[in-house]
């Protein structure tokens, strides 16, 4: 999880990097999450299953936020002993 960020007063873009490789990588998913609420159910970005053996450059827009609000990602893989990595 980030720390909270100011509110927005207009949309925005994040930029993540994500490695994503192994026969029992399963979904990695984004969250935008305003303060004093709960994680969405629906992530802000996710992808799904092996997407080969180097880096890949991900981007999503965050909507207007007039609440402090922190990004949270969350890795699934059947494995815990696979490489899995993501930096926000």
């Amino acid at each position: 999880m980030s720390p909270y960020s100011d509110p927005q007063t207009r949309s925005s873009c994040l930029e993540f990097w994500y490695h994503m490789y192994g026969r029992d990588t399963e979904s990695l998913k984004v969250y935008v999450q305003q303060e004093g609420e709960d994680i969405p159910e629906t992530p802000a970005w996710e992808l799904s299953g092996d997407q080969g053996d180097f880096w890949h450059r991900a981007t999503f827009d965050i909507d207007l936020v007039n609440k402090k609000f922190r990004v949270s990602y969350f890795h699934f893989m059947a494995q815990i002993n696979l490489g899995f990595v993501c930096h926000l």
